[in-house]
């Protein structure tokens, strides 16, 4: 159909949008009404609504690759079927890693953008249009091709051009991001502009905003891809970060030590490195300044005995805060040396494996070299691998590695390859009353998507909620008790598993009851059980009354009120409503004050040792030192019931006055004790 056969009015009435791969629509009430009450004296108001009847979202490719280098590429697709599509336009939303964001915050990060958009409405091709990224990025205007960034949701909008009549709408977007020249344009600008280096990088298409009305929650089997580390080995002065190189360690006389460390300072965050010394876990000493040339030396008063393993690691301190916010403080790996030892050979760390045919198996994953004198020669490593991952059996991987005095070592470890077996699941549904929103129920098994089957018909799949319970939309779908309704599980190839019959009943007109536990002031959520019609509980605080959110499952709710409840003298109610919204109970929630506790016991401390030790239990995270009415920062705990800090320069004498204070996850101090001295 060509623009001139729509009617001028009726071609601007319907605005639809593509939403996280899902056509949405809205129809304007001032335009329609217009439209279709002229002369007849008067006006009759349009709802918006839905228009999708289906999506699916994939990422065909999310790399770093030698073919485009030093650029991120992202190519993603969206696919829509629309029940009634007119002016309808596209918008693809991906989120961003929030590693990332400091790219996008330049002001020019679109002139770094390359790659196509490609539009296709219609099944039959009835309009296709391809257009290069670095167009659409120049465009403006609600209803042309475009691209954004949303900073609030760290989101990359990227909108297709407006089509006018449609009944499929698909949108690929293949796109280039050279962030090699975005680096180098900004350090030409006096900027350091590097992305902090990360085991792994997550992006994701987002999903349907909350704000948009749906028909049909659809298909959408798009889970979050990741790039990881090992995809960006091949990256040299580019702009990604780079790691803190090791030491080397050497003693003449077991009192002085020395070392160099070469770090890459081109690529990085401004740091100020520094090296610690170790033996046997405990601190010998810190901040050895380290020269530009890579060179430390620190000269102690303690000869320490043949045998000793001293450790030694560098520390690299950003000098200001990322665009993240956090002042980051990176280690290199540790470098061993054991005093008076003969030059030894090195030790390789692997181990037997068991893996699922058809699994990916990678050799070195996990595997190390560590050297006493050369410290980690993992990447010298030379394997020799027989492991076929889609034959059941045993295989054997060989690791060789030889150090820089031409001791080898070779180790031989086996991998059992196992069939893959077929997993079994079961549903458990739960009753549906007619004008509820969701079937529900629990699942057993390798279950991980559900659809629902009404009169013979099955709707698409759904992922199920977490490791036991499923729902599926259905208050569109299933309009009568008379209606022959079943829920299809089905594992992750896509096999079914199991099929169950839901028992539907009548419209419920039973009353809703909640029933909050008490809360105590700092903790994350309200949470508590209800019974009878509710389906949404929202949070009263002194007066005002925060948005509505869905229980949890059939018995349980919770509430986010962290940041709403801050004193105890608040007035806290939990409102429960039914499906239609309305209200049917209101329980005023019980406040109590933030935990306090008592288990913290310093041991008794000798004037001159490294520590001061002691033990602890309930809440306790982080312990700090008060030495004179001086505190000093805090540090972790060191495990579930144990802490100690560092004393031997701040305590020196039986005459100080020493506390041991006590802090909570949040920060607030729950116990205090006087450290014995001797």
């Amino acid at each position: 159909m060509s623009k001139k056969g729509l009617k001028k009015g009726f071609a601007i009435a319907v605005i639809g949008a593509v939403a996280g791969g899902q056509i949405l629509a809205s129809v304007p009430a001032n335009v329609l009404a217009e439209e279709s009450n002229q002369g007849k004296g008067e006006t009759k108001s349009v709802q918006p609504r839905a228009i999708g009847l289906n999506y699916k979202n994939t990422f065909d490719a999310l790399e770093f690759s030698p073919a485009s280098p030093n650029s991120l590429k992202i190519k993603a697709s969206s696919n829509a079927l629309i029940s009634l599509g007119i002016a309808n336009q596209g918008v693809q939303r991906i989120q961003i890693d929030p590693e990332f964001k400091e790219f996008f915050q330049d002001p020019n990060w679109k002139s770094y953008l390359s790659g196509t958009m490609y539009i296709r409405a219609g099944a039959a091709g009835l309009y296709t249009n391809t257009q290069q990224i670095s167009t659409v990025a120049a465009n403006q205007g609600a209803n042309r091709s475009r691209i954004e960034f949303d900073a609030n949701n760290n989101t990359l909008n990227l909108y297709g051009e407006q089509v006018l009549a449609s009944t499929t709408m698909n949108m690929t977007n293949d796109i280039f991001i050279d962030l090699a020249k975005w680096n180098k344009d900004r350090k030409m600008s006096g900027y350091t502009s590097v992305i902090e280096r990360k085991p792994s990088y997550t992006f994701k298409v987002d999903a349907v905003d909350p704000d948009y009305i749906s028909l049909n929650f659809g298909t959408n089997n798009l889970a979050d891809k990741s790039i990881t580390d090992n995809s960006m080995t091949w990256f040299e002065n580019s702009w990604m970060e780079n790691s803190i190189e090791p030491t080397t360690l050497q003693s003449t006389d077991n009192k002085t030590f020395k070392g160099k460390t070469v770090q890459d300072r081109i690529n990085e965050h401004p740091k100020d490195y520094t090296v610690e010394l170790y033996t046997n876990n405990t601190l010998i000493t810190k901040d050895i300044p380290v020269d530009t040339a890579g060179n430390w030396n620190y000269k102690g008063t303690t000869v320490y005995p043949a045998g000793t393993m001293i450790t030694a690691k560098v520390v690299g301190k950003e000098r200001e805060p990322n665009a993240n916010g956090i002042m980051d403080v990176s280690y290199s790996k540790v470098t061993n040396l054991t005093l008076g030892a003969p030059d030894e050979a090195p030790v390789i760390h692997a181990f037997d494996k068991k893996i699922e045919q058809g699994s990916a198996f990678s050799p070195l994953s996990g595997v190390t070299a560590i050297d006493a004198e050369d410290g980690d020669i993992t990447g010298d490593i030379q394997v020799n691998s027989t492991v076929d991952v889609n034959v059941p059996g045993q295989y054997t991987v060989t690791y060789t590695v030889t150090d820089s005095v031409g001791n080898v070592t070779k180790k031989v470890i086996t991998v059992e390859v196992v069939a893959k077996t077929i997993q079994q699941g079961a549903l458990n549904p739960n009753s549906y009353n007619i004008g509820d929103g969701f079937v529900t129920g629990t699942f057993s098994g390798g279950v991980k998507r559900v659809a629902l089957e009404v009169n013979g018909v099955v709707y698409g799949q759904v992922n199920v909620l977490d490791s036991v319970n499923f729902r599926y939309y259905a208050k569109d779908k299933v309009t009568s008790a008379s209606n022959s309704v079943y829920i299809v599980g089905y594992d992750a190839s896509g096999r079914q598993l199991d099929r169950k019959q839901v028992l539907v009943n009548g419209a419920s007109t039973a009353a809703g009851t909640v029933y909050p536990s008490n809360y105590r002031v700092g903790d994350g959520f309200v949470t508590g059980t209800y019974s009878g019609s509710v389906k949404k509980v929202a949070l009263e605080v002194n007066g005002s009354v925060y948005s509505k959110v869905d229980v949890l499952d059939g018995t349980n709710f919770r509430y986010y009120a962290k940041d709403k409840v801050a004193s105890t003298s608040y007035n806290v109610y939990v409102i429960g409503y039914d499906a239609s919204g309305r209200q049917v109970d209101r329980k005023k929630v019980n406040l109590s004050g933030a935990m306090t506790n008592s288990g913290l016991s310093p041991a008794a401390y000798k004037i001159g040792d490294g520590f001061v030790t002691g033990t602890y239990s309930g809440n306790i995270k982080q312990v700090a030192l008060v030495v004179n009415g001086l505190q000093y920062s805090s540090v972790g705990v060191l495990d579930s019931s144990n802490f100690r800090y560092y004393a031997k320069d701040k305590v020196r004498s039986t005459s100080d006055s020493v506390y041991i204070a006590a802090y909570d996850y949040s920060g607030l101090q729950v116990d205090k004790k006087m450290v014995p001295l001797y």
